[in-house]
C-alpha cells in the first residue's frame, strides 16, 4: 500500500504482518516511499524510546538532485526549534550543498549526509555551506560552532555594480562603450561591449543566432568568462514558457550553479520568462536566461 501524509513514524509491514521498517517519507511527484530498515532501528530502539535524539541535527531534509545544472544538496524541509541546526541559523528552504568538504546528494540520495552524521557525535563541530534561495545568499558556518555567515550575495553584488555614484569601483564592472553587431543573415542585431570582438553569427539548427564575447573559446568553456548567446526560433512555438526555459537550463551545466525560480518577463514589446543562476565555482558568475515572444502574438517566434 502507498504511504500517505501522516504515516511517517508508523510501521512498514510485510505480507505476513511483520514489522520490517519505520515509515519515513513519501514523494507524491515520483511515487516513491521511504522507510528505515528494522536492522538499523533495533540497536537504538530503547534509546529512542527514552527520548534520546540519535544522530540528529534537528533537520527534516530531503535529497535534492538536478544533474542538468549540477544542482545537488539537502533541501531543508523544516528545522526543530532549539536544535543544533536552529542554533547555527539553518532555515527551512535552505540547501545544504557541502558538509565537512563533502558534496551532498551527488548520487540523488542522502547517503553521504547520513554517513557524516553516523561518523560524528551530535556535539561535534561540522562545517557546512548553504545556499538560501529566499535571499539569494551563499553562507558558511559550523554546526556546534560559529553560526552561518554570508560569503556571497546576489543582491549585494547587483547593488555594488549598479550603484556607481556611491561605489566608484563599480565603474570598472559596467560596460560603458558599446556597438551593434549583426548576424550573418542580417536578421538579428544586438548591442555589446566594444571589447567583445569575438563573434559568431552563422544560422544555427534552430534559426538565426548571435554569439559574442571577448573570447568565444573561453565563453564556451565555462561561465567564468563573459559573453552572450542570442537566437530566434520558430521550432518552440508549441511549447509553453516553462518548457522553453527547461530547454535552456542545460547550458549552465558547466559549473555548480544554483538558480531561482523562473519569473515572468514583460516589456513594451515582448512577454515571456527569465531566470538567473549563480555559479559559485566560477568567481561568483551570474548566468541570466531570458525567453520571450511578441506580446501581440507569442506563438510567432521565440527569442
Amino acid at each position: 500500500a502507498r504511504l500517505n501524509p501522516g504515516n511517517s513514524g508508523g510501521p512498514l509491514l510485510s505480507e505476513d504482518v511483520s514489522v520490517v521498517g519505520i515509515n519515513y517519507a513519501d514523494d507524491s511527484e515520483t511515487d516513491q516511499s521511504y522507510a528505515i530498515s528494522m536492522q538499523e532501528v533495533l540497536p537504538i530502539l530503547d534509546r529512542m524510546s527514552s527520548g534520546e535524539d540519535i544522530d540528529s541535527l534537528g533537520i527534516n531534509g530531503e535529497a535534492f538532485y538536478e544533474p542538468l545544472i549540477n544542482d545537488t544538496g539537502i533541501w531543508v524541509v523544516s528545522v526543530e526549534s532549539g536544535s543544533v541546526a536552529d542554533q547555527a541559523g539553518v532555515l527551512a528552504g535552505d540547501f545544504i550543498y557541502l558538509m565537512e568538504g563533502i558534496d551532498l546528494a551527488v548520487d540523488g540520495t542522502m547517503a553521504d549526509y547520513c554517513d557524516l552524521l553516523e561518523s560524528h557525535d551530535s556535539d561535534d563541530v561540522l562545517s557546512i555551506h548553504v545556499f538560501r534561495p529566499s535571499t539569494h545568499q551563499f553562507l558558511e558556518g559550523r554546526l556546534n560552532g560559529a553560526g552561518l555567515t554570508e560569503i556571497w550575495s546576489l543582491v549585494d553584488w547587483v547593488i555594488a555594480v549598479w550603484n556607481a555614484d556611491r561605489l566608484t569601483y563599480a565603474e570598472s564592472l559596467i560596460y560603458l562603450d558599446t556597438s551593434s553587431i549583426w548576424s550573418n543573415d542580417l536578421y538579428l542585431a544586438v548591442d555589446v561591449p566594444n571589447s567583445w570582438t569575438d563573434t559568431s553569427g552563422n544560422p544555427g539548427g534552430l534559426g538565426p543566432y548571435l554569439d559574442a564575447a571577448p573570447s568565444l573559446d573561453n565563453f564556451y568553456s565555462g561561465w567564468w568568462a563573459p559573453g552572450i548567446q542570442f537566437g530566434v526560433t520558430t521550432q518552440w512555438n508549441d511549447l509553453d514558457w516553462p518548457e522553453v526555459m527547461a530547454k535552456i537550463i542545460p547550458d549552465v551545466a558547466s559549473y555548480p550553479c544554483f538558480g531561482a525560480d523562473a519569473s515572468e518577463y514583460t516589456d513594451a514589446l515582448y512577454t515571456g520568462q527569465w531566470q538567473w543562476f549563480t555559479c559559485e565555482g566560477s568567481a561568483g558568475a551570474i548566468v541570466i536566461n531570458i525567453a520571450v515572444g511578441p506580446t501581440e502574438n507569442e506563438s510567432a517566434f521565440t527569442a
